[in-house]
C-alpha cells in the first residue's frame, strides 16, 4: 500500500453502511461509516469531534488512528494516518454465513425447550471461556454487520445496532483480561 499523505483523494473509496466507533480526546461514540478508503472515509454521526481532531476509527477488533480533515454539520472526513485494508471494514459472505448458523442454532434451541422456557436465555452456571467470549464477540460483529446492510433496520434501530457493537467490544474486553 501507498502512504496515506501522498495518495490522499486518489484512491477509490468504496461506499457502505457499517456501523462503528469514533474515539477522541474529548468525545467520541457510534457513528456511520458511510464509505472508505486504504487512506480516509466519510462518517456521519450525532456528536463528532472538530476539524484537526486526532481520532482513532474502531470496528470490533480493527482500528485505524487518524484526524478529522473537514466537518460539517453531522458528517466528517477522516484521514487515516496509516493504510487500512478496506476489505477488513466491508460486510462479508463469512459474515452472513455466521450470523445465519447462529440464528440457526438458536431456532434449534428454542426448539427444544419446553414450553414454559420458549424464547428464554438457558442458564449457565458452568465457566465460560476465553474462546467462548470471542466467538460471542464475533456472532455479535456477524449480526450488527447484516442488519446495518438493511437501511430501514439502521434508522429504525441504529442505537440498537450500537449496543450490539458495545457488547462485543465487553465480550472482548472480558476475554482479554483472562489472558
Amino acid at each position: 500500500m501507498t502512504d496515506c499523505a501522498e495518495s490522499q483523494r486518489r484512491e477509490d473509496r468504496v461506499s457502505l453502511f457499517v456501523m462503528a466507533n469514533l474515539h477522541a480526546e474529548a468525545l467520541g461514540g457510534p457513528v456511520k461509516l458511510r464509505n472508505i478508503s486504504p487512506c480516509g472515509a466519510l462518517i456521519e454521526g450525532e456528536v463528532l469531534p472538530g476539524r484537526g481532531s486526532a481520532v482513532a476509527l474502531c470496528k470490533g477488533d480493527l482500528a485505524v488512528p487518524g484526524t478529522v480533515v473537514w466537518r460539517n454539520a453531522n458528517r466528517a472526513g477522516l484521514s487515516f494516518a496509516n493504510p487500512t485494508d478496506v476489505s477488513q471494514w466491508l460486510p462479508s459472505a463469512q459474515a452472513q454465513k455466521s450470523a445465519d448458523e447462529t440464528f440457526r442454532k438458536l431456532k434449534v434451541e428454542q426448539a427444544q425447550q419446553p414450553g414454559d422456557r420458549v424464547g428464554c436465555a438457558p442458564l449457565h452456571t458452568s465457566f465460560v471461556s476465553t474462546e467462548e467470549m470471542e466467538r460471542a464477540a464475533a456472532a455479535l460483529d456477524d449480526l450488527a454487520s447484516m442488519l446495518a446492510l438493511d437501511d430501514r433496520v439502521v434508522v429504525e434501530f441504529a442505537s440498537k445496532l450500537q449496543s450490539l457493537d458495545i457488547a462485543a467490544q465487553l465480550l472482548r474486553k472480558m476475554a482479554a483480561r483472562r489472558d
